[in-house]
Order: C-alpha cells, then sequence, then structure tokens
C-alpha cells in the first residue's frame, strides 16, 4: 500500500504542436496518494525547521517573512529543530 500510493503519480511530457515547447506535469495513475503528501510535508517542516538545507541554489528568503503557521504547525516543527533537546516535552495545540 505504501509504495503504491508514494508512486501514485507520476512525471509526464507533453511537446507544444504550436511551439515545440516541452512541458512537464504530474499524471495521476492511482487514486490515494496520501503517504506521498505526508513525506512532502515532512520535507518541507524539516527546511522549514533547519534539519535539512536547501542545496538547490535558491535565494534565500526568510521564513518569518512569507510563511504564517497556525501554534499547531509551529509546535510540529519545533519538534525538528537542533537547538530544542530531544527530551523537551512539547505541547501541540489542539
Amino acid at each position: 500500500a505504501y509504495i503504491h500510493q508514494i508512486n501514485a503519480e507520476q512525471k509526464e511530457s507533453k511537446r507544444s504542436p504550436v511551439t515545440g515547447r516541452i512541458t512537464y506535469f504530474w499524471k495521476r495513475v492511482r487514486k490515494d496518494n496520501h503517504m506521498f503528501d505526508c513525506e512532502a510535508m515532512q520535507v518541507a517542516l524539516a527546511l522549514v525547521g533547519g534539519v535539512l538545507e536547501d542545496d538547490t541554489g535558491a535565494p534565500e528568503v526568510p521564513v518569518q517573512a512569507t510563511l504564517e503557521l497556525t501554534p499547531q504547525e509551529r509546535a510540529a516543527v519545533d519538534l525538528f529543530r537542533e537547538d530544542i533537546p530531544a527530551d523537551r516535552e512539547v505541547e501541540i495545540p489542539i
């Protein structure tokens, strides 16, 4: 079930008959992709929390200027921050 949800979409290309330009899009090949969504959010939170570094060469944008987190999202990000001791209890508001 996990591998089917991770591979529920595949990248495909399409060439414009007018310009000849190739564009890429994601084609759904299976209905459920929840596990892929979970993994994508883990990467996003790890980037926001500083656990992973962006190595794409994109200009660095301060997260605080572009992203407002709910208390629940902030608590989830705090779980991955290196400057917070791992044994600290984190309360996630509901």
